[in-house]
């Protein structure tokens, strides 16, 4: 299930926590215009996925490349 959305009723729901997250990542890399950079700058900040791990370059790139 993406970052930011949770399900209820078999739909997607909005999650406030997690759509903040993924705004910043989208900020952050438009920012920085690079994925490594914006990783770094998540980690600093403490920004998690939902199982609260730290996002990596590779979780930021999948959040942007998410139609969701």
């Amino acid at each position: 299930m993406p970052l930011g959305y949770d399900v209820r009723d078999r739909k997607l729901i909005i999650n406030e926590d997690g759509a903040a997250r993924v705004r910043r990542v989208f900020e952050l890399f438009v920012e920085t215009g690079s994925g490594t950079e914006a990783a770094k700058r998540l980690q600093a900040e403490g920004v998690t996925s939902k199982s609260g791990r730290p996002l990596e370059k590779g979780d930021v790139y999948k959040i942007l490349n998410l139609r969701t």
